[in-house]
């Protein structure tokens, strides 16, 4: 109840802006008499204390807010002291000029029933000390009652006695008799400044890319008095302590609380680049406050970096400006586990060099202002991107602004470009590596300054490392430049071991202004030969075309391998975008890989059928449809029926190799990959076994992740018995050296095979 009309009074403040001036202001916090104070035993022989506890006979520290106060503790002079009259008189202030005057402070008096104990307080309006404030009965009382923590406060209105030589007086009577205590604390006296005038900011101009000669002028002044302003006043701007000063007489009207922009007349010259020192000044003969009467700042005018822009962000640079909330990007090199390293050097521009970017993060990296020097032609944008994000929730696209960045516009695809928002609206998943990224900047034709900035967002789960940026570089269209936007991936056959003899497929763009007739592509595998082909068509300006090299490369023989692709075309003077190094081209080679001596009986645990469908029989083996299986319980069945072996040629009764299919397609057998040595003589050795049912053929091939070549259709006689000995098989396939290779038996009828090598 104490604090309402204070809150009353602060919320008056706010809504009409009026300026508050302190006239007196007292925490007592130095547990002493503050300096221009008074301290006055009116009656009797004792004074205000000052201290942290105002009750002796209460345990702990009785105080108001935790710090020192003054107080007077009757209660602790005991019965014999009685007939205390205690002042305490504020130093002198001079309100005479206020609106309004206002005292405040807390305090706690706590009354003793029957005396007339008293605490009042009086201001002297320099005659007569007036009582504007008194009490005899409890607010609170005990220091450790209910209002520990929320003593009362006092807000009185002392308007009615300003004058030149105002004081106020806190004064405790202890009614002649023993009685208990009072405190006072953080006595604060404000004022309402009958006439004061603000420069609350420089509005205009503002840091930008392009200021100019005659760059207007704008300020922000605020009525803070308790008076309309009606006079006039003067209002002065000066550049770099008196460069360029421009002076008006403003006549306009301000009432309490409004306020006004104000436009000078004059213009200012800031043309050159640099950093200038702006200083605001007002004049007004009433004001009573000179302390918010002059404003500074620092307005730049700052250096745009012309096109060609290039960034490859390998030293520390002013080129790019980190904002946002949230943000996790950083300059340096990347330490993270799947972004690990730059492009090229070692510098990026990464959301966390070390890790995950941020939840519920919204960044931005920024370039400094671009100037544009050709007027019609339109900006080229290329830069290589690693990623990756969490799909479709977090995501990262490019702006732009032409406004010094009051307002951003999303870049979208230009008239040519390649890899630009792979997630169709922007970049979100992963790029599986780094990817080069090329976009016209149409809507920026014809800007003369600039702005870009890559904005990535992200919500508040599924993080990932994000984003890194490297070589990053704007250019205008030339007359003639024709790229190489990428390779085509080059995918190993399901049915190969790996790629065989490919075609090599690039797409090119022509980025140039300049329709081009005929371009010189090449490529090399592993820094061998280079194959130099002729692209001997016309590619128009801002055209794309794939192009496939005439000359394949036969990739069977590795697994690894590094493809750089490169091309020339007359009067193309920009090469940033000629080549693709270090394509790196997995030829597939499948598990298991083997290499010579390679042998299979067939033995073992590892051979199993894992269901109906399967087609896989163990050790890399595969079979297609499946028609063969692994079965040792046959060779008891040859003993009952007589038509399979009992042995294998090695004389074993173990699990054999054995073909269910006795008529219908062809079931179809397949080695796993083999590696094949270089300028050795290699051979192929098996056995066969057939009994009581004429094999159509035994087809022999050999799958060099080409093609496959038939070495032999073996139509062999059957055994007659299954003590028959097995039939021998061995091909030569010195051929096939170097190469990785299957070997692939194809069968119409029952056929036992054994002792593979």
């Amino acid at each position: 109840m104490k604090k309402l009309p204070f809150l009353l009074i602060l919320g008056f403040c706010y809504l009409t802006g009026t300026s508050q001036a302190i006239r007196l202001q007292e925490n007592f916090n130095a547990a002493s008499l503050p300096a221009g104070w008074t301290n006055t035993a009116v009656s009797g022989t004792q004074t205000w204390n000052f201290g942290i506890n105002g009750s002796a006979t209460n345990a702990g520290n009785n105080n108001l807010d935790g710090t020192a106060m003054a107080f007077f503790d009757d209660d602790n002079l005991g019965a014999s002291n009685t007939n205390n009259t205690v002042s305490l008189t504020s130093p002198v202030f001079d309100n005479s000029t206020d609106s309004t005057s206002t005292l405040e402070f807390d305090y706690n008096f706590r009354e003793f029933a029957g005396p007339a104990d008293r605490f009042y307080i009086e201001v002297y309006d320099g005659t007569t000390w007036n009582t504007v404030f008194s009490t005899t009965t409890n607010d609170c009382g005990n220091w450790l009652g209910a209002c520990v923590g929320n003593f009362p406060h006092a807000n009185i209105d002392i308007s009615a006695h300003k004058n030149a030589n105002c004081q106020v007086r806190f004064t405790y009577h202890d009614g002649n008799d023993w009685c208990w205590y009072v405190g006072i604390d953080n006595v604060l006296i404000t004022s309402t400044v009958s006439n004061d005038l603000e420069i609350s900011a420089i509005e205009n101009p503002k840091s930008s890319c392009s200021l100019g000669t005659a760059e207007a002028a704008q300020i922000l002044l605020k009525n803070l008095g308790g008076n309309n302003i009606t006079s006039p006043f003067t209002v002065t701007l000066d550049v770099d302590n008196g460069s360029q000063t421009i002076m008006d007489t403003v006549n306009s009207t301000i009432n309490v609380g409004d306020s006004l922009f104000y436009t000078f007349n004059s213009t200012i010259d800031l043309s050159s680049k640099g950093t200038y020192a702006l200083t605001a000044y007002s004049y007004f003969m009433l004001d009573s406050n000179n302390g918010n009467d002059t404003l500074r700042t620092l307005v730049e005018n700052k250096i745009s970096r012309s096109i060609p822009f290039v960034e490859d962000f390998e030293s520390p640079t002013s080129n790019w400006i980190i904002s946002g909330q949230n943000s996790s990007w950083q300059i340096g090199t990347p330490n993270g586990t799947q972004l690990s390293s730059a492009f090229r050097g070692n510098g990026s521009a990464v959301t966390n060099l070390n890790g995950n970017y941020n939840n519920l993060e919204t960044s931005y990296i920024e370039t400094a202002c671009i100037g544009s020097t050709q007027a019609n032609s339109v900006p080229v944008l290329s830069f290589y991107l690693n990623y990756i994000s969490e799909p479709g929730f977090d995501e990262m696209i490019l702006e732009s602004s032409v406004d010094n960045g009051t307002s951003w516009q999303k870049v979208n695809t230009g008239t040519l470009s390649s890899n630009w928002y792979t997630n169709v609206t922007s970049w979100s998943g992963s790029s599986n590596g780094w990817i080069r990224v090329d976009n016209t900047l149409d809507s920026l034709a014809g800007q003369s300054n600039f702005k870009l900035r890559f904005a990535f967002t992200s919500d508040g789960s599924g993080g990932r490392e994000g984003y890194a940026i490297d070589n990053f570089e704007l250019r205008y269209q030339d007359s003639v430049d024709i790229a190489i936007n990428k390779i085509f991936p080059l995918a190993p056959s399901p049915q190969l071991c790996g790629m065989g003899t490919e075609m090599i497929k690039i797409q090119l763009s022509n980025m140039g202004q300049l329709n081009v007739d005929s371009t010189y592509v090449s490529y090399r595998i592993n820094g061998g030969t280079t194959v130099t082909e002729l692209l001997d068509s016309a590619v128009t300006s801002f055209q794309s075309i794939d192009f496939t090299f005439a000359t394949p490369y036969n990739f069977s023989t590795d697994t690894f391998f590094s493809i750089d692709v490169w091309l020339s075309t007359r009067n193309d003077n920009y090469s940033g975008n000629d080549s693709i190094q270090n394509y790196v081209v997995n030829s597939g080679i499948s598990i298991p890989f083997n290499t010579l001596p390679y042998f299979e009986n067939f033995d073992g645990p590892a051979w199993f059928i894992a269901s109906s469908n399967s087609t896989s029989i163990g050790s890399g083996w595969t079979i297609n449809p499946n028609t063969w299986n692994v079965r040792s319980s046959r060779f008891r069945e040859c003993i009952a029926n007589g038509s399979l072996p009992a042995y294998d040629p090695s004389g074993n009764s173990s699990q054999n190799l054995t073909d269910r299919i006795f008529s219908g397609p062809p079931s179809v057998l397949n080695s796993p990959c083999i590696k094949l040595p270089y300028g050795q003589s290699l051979a192929l050795e098996f056995y066969y076994f057939s009994i009581n049912q004429a094999m159509n053929s035994l087809i022999v091939q050999v799958d060099d992740g080409f093609q496959l070549i038939t070495l032999d259709t073996i139509t062999p006689s059957s055994q007659s018995s299954c003590t028959s000995d097995w039939s021998r098989y061995e091909a030569n396939l010195s051929s096939f050296s170097g190469k990785v290779i299957k070997i692939r038996l194809t069968l119409i009828n029952q056929q036992v095979q054994e002792n593979f090598q």
